[in-house]
């Protein structure tokens, strides 16, 4: 392991063009040990503590499939993979209220995620007209549409 100023399991860079700065990254080999071995509770222990790399982990394991659930409800791949994105957020941003439980429950809490990102998404790009009730009762309506219905239809 590298060791700086007494500090053990961290990696130390210096960020080019400035020597003064140095960025502390977390011992990537291990969260990447942890991705190979699929070990998705550890990796979602190291993600609540504010590993930036078991959060690409995780990013990485999961975002193919949430990118399809985009997809199913939006249309644009552009604007599918702003919602995964959106999503992931606010995954990683409420990840501390996350109690794991196993597999199914991660993936079926981030599909929900998904799916919300996405339906209020189209509930914004939805346009609704409001129409007065002047220029309601001006609309033409159906008498034959009406009188082809059962009661059983109308009551429904």
């Amino acid at each position: 392991m590298s060791s700086l100023n007494g500090m053990t399991n961290k990696y130390y860079f210096i960020c080019p063009g400035n020597s003064l700065f140095v960025n502390c990254i977390y011992d990537f080999i291990t969260i990447h040990r942890l991705f190979i071995s699929n070990d998705i509770p550890e990796l979602i222990k190291e993600a609540k503590e504010g590993s930036a790399a078991a959060q690409k982990c995780l990013f990485d394991q999961f975002a193919d499939k949430m990118m399809l659930v985009c997809r199913r409800y939006v249309k644009s791949s552009e604007d599918a993979e702003e919602l995964m994105l959106d999503g992931f957020y606010k995954f990683f941003k409420n990840l501390a209220a996350f109690n794991y439980q196993g597999d199914a429950g991660l993936y079926a809490w981030l599909k929900r995620i998904m799916i919300n990102e996405c339906l209020m998404f189209l509930c914004k790009k939805t346009v609704f007209t409001i129409v007065s009730e002047t220029a309601a009762e001006e609309l033409p309506l159906q008498e034959e549409a009406l009188n082809n219905l059962s009661a059983a239809e109308i009551f429904r």
